[in-house]
């Protein structure tokens, strides 16, 4: 077997330069055991069910052998489990050297730190890492919105606060796969009353998109919840007995267009309504059409998503009636969603992830109202800001930062304070010293949605 010791060194060689393309001709140079270790970390359609592992104190002199492949496989399809699959491979990871060892570490854990994903790896080798198709929204601005005839009705659907999915159901009829966006697999069986309804409501070589939500006795939780909840069951764990996924949907195309580059020309509204007669026939189960309207105007749309925003819910998605179903950026599928700026104080930085640019670094900032009832952290700096941040930390610690955010998250078991979806970096503001505090925070949100 070839040397994974080797097969490290060029894992780590990819990490320390940022060109993809220098990247990928790195990458190249991978013997046939180091193209099925990148396959085995990067394939989101395999999981090893450990989501830590601890660094060994002290290594070995073993590299890989077959063994650890079978370990691999033993461990994903669930013949190894529980402690029982800990002991296992903390046992192994004493018995290999540091770089096969760490090499094993990255791929159970799905990270193989080298700041590539499966689309650089497969212009080295194609095919090797799955990819999925999905067709992504646009912002208002990079859409066809200011073309669209609205005399003729636009669809509005409510943007669902849970985990995107998709569902496969085979020609046969016989199976529902169920996969999130990046590919990711429920196992067979962990979600089996959706699995089941799929399999009654849906047609057979389809695949359906639509949002999965976690209801506990009537009310929806909170997306933070919903979804570290489905991620654990992803992982393996268990669905709380008290709890109910739904599945809202909202399209379906054909399996044969379901491809990287796939494409469906059938206009939206047939689509639409083809999947409606599908569910309406399917009785009541956990699978039900997403809420949707015409509107007629821009003002109407607007009208809507302000609406759906005073239900403490996302926003909407407008779609034209005759948009086909592509892999890649719609500019007739436009996402409405609350942004709102506030101003925080930054109170640290978090480390950069091992084996990326940001390691020399740092990977974010961590930041804080005035009175501390709420904390963030977040990214998205341009070159020149992430270098006098780090070049000036001291000076930057106590400053005040503008994040724009989509909405406030309520504390949680796993959190005591409020935080921030999906924050990231505005600017430096070099002319004020005063944070918002939490109330001023949740005002602003509240302002955007009543303006």
């Amino acid at each position: 077997m070839p040397s994974t010791d080797a097969i490290f060194d060029i894992i780590q060689s990819a990490a320390c330069t940022p060109k993809k393309t220098e990247k990928q001709a790195i990458l190249a140079t991978l013997p046939e055991l180091g193209q099925r270790i990148v396959r085995l970390a990067l394939d989101p359609t395999v999981t090893y069910y450990i989501d830590t592992l601890p660094v060994p104190e002290t290594v070995g002199t073993d590299e890989w052998s077959t063994d650890d492949v079978l370990l691999l496989s033993d461990l994903s399809l669930r013949k190894l489990t529980g402690n029982a699959a800990r002991d296992a491979v903390n046992k192994r990871l004493t018995e290999l050297t540091h770089k096969s060892g760490e090499l094993l570490r990255r791929v159970i854990l799905k990270d193989m730190r080298g700041g590539f994903g499966a689309s650089t790896v497969n212009k080295a080798f194609p095919g090797l890492v799955p990819e999925f198709a999905y067709m992504r929204c646009s912002l208002p601005k990079d859409s066809n919105i200011q073309k669209w005839d609205w005399a003729a009705g636009i669809f509005s659907q409510l943007k669902a606060n849970g985990m995107f999915a998709r569902i496969d159901i085979g020609v046969d009829r016989t199976h529902a796969l169920i996969t999130t966006r990046q590919g990711n697999t429920f196992p067979v069986g962990v979600l089996k009353k959706l699995e089941e309804d799929a399999l009654w409501v849906f047609k057979g070589g389809t695949q359906t998109h639509g949002e999965l939500t976690v209801w506990r006795n009537g009310e929806l939780l909170p997306r933070s919840e919903g979804n570290g909840m489905l991620n654990s069951v992803m992982l393996g764990g268990e669905m709380d007995p008290a709890c109910e996924v739904y599945y809202d949907v909202w399209d379906q195309i054909p399996l044969d267009a379901a491809t990287p580059g796939g494409r469906c020309i059938a206009p939206y509204e047939d689509r639409f309504q083809d999947l409606h007669d599908q569910v309406a026939s399917g009785g009541t189960r956990k699978i039900m059409l997403i809420e949707s309207k015409r509107v007629y105007s821009y003002e109407e749309a607007v009208d809507h998503y302000r609406e759906v925003l005073k239900r403490k819910l996302e926003g909407t998605v407008l779609k034209h009636p005759e948009a086909i179903w592509f892999d890649g950026d719609s500019k007739d599928q436009v996402k409405l969603k609350l942004e709102v700026d506030v101003d925080l104080k930054i109170i640290g930085f978090n480390p950069g992830k091992p084996g990326t640019r940001t390691e020399k670094t740092f990977g974010s900032l961590q930041l804080a109202t005035s009175d501390g009832l709420l904390e963030a952290s977040a990214s998205g700096f341009k070159r020149d800001l992430e270098k006098w941040l780090h070049e000036n930390r001291e000076k930057a610690t106590g400053m005040i930062a503008t994040i724009r955010a989509n909405e406030v998250s309520p504390p949680c078991d796993t959190n005591p304070l409020h935080s921030l979806y999906h924050p990231r970096i505005v600017e430096i503001r070099h002319d004020k010293s005063e944070a918002d505090s939490l109330q001023r925070v949740l005002d602003q949100f509240e302002a955007a949605v009543t303006a």
